[in-house]
C-alpha cells in the first residue's frame, strides 16, 4: 500500500486493541509529524453498536518513518515512572515512627 501524502509505502507498526487506543496512538504520531492514515474498518456495514470498542486496529505509517514511530509508541506504552517498592521491615522515606 502506498501513502498518497508521503509518496511512500505504508507498513503496519502496531496493532491497537481498540479504536480508542488507535486514535490516541495516531494522535501521538501526528503530533510528532508522522503521518498515520485513518484506518479503514474491516466491516463494510458497521452496526454502530455503542460500547463494543474491542476490534484490533492496524496502525500504519510510511516505511521511512517506521523506526521513529515505533520509538514513540514504545515510549508511550512503557511507564516512565517506576515505583520503588520498600521492604516491609523499612519505613518509607519521610515517615516518622513515634
Amino acid at each position: 500500500m502506498t501513502d498518497p501524502t508521503n509518496k511512500g509505502p505504508l507498513v503496519v507498526i502496531h496493532v491497537a486493541g481498540s479504536s480508542t487506543e488507535a486514535m490516541v496512538i495516531r494522535g501521538l504520531l501526528e503530533s510528532a509529524g508522522i503521518h498515520s492514515p485513518e484506518p479503514s474498518g474491516p466491516d463494510p456495514f458497521p452496526t454502530g453498536t455503542p460500547g463494543l470498542d474491542t476490534a484490533a486496529v492496524n496502525i500504519q505509517v510510511p516505511k521511512s518513518q517506521s523506526q521513529d514511530a515505533k520509538r514513540i509508541i514504545g515510549e508511550y506504552l512503557t511507564p516512565a515512572d517506576v515505583l520503588e517498592i520498600q521492604p516491609d521491615d523499612q519505613d518509607p522515606p519521610g515517615s516518622s515512627v513515634d
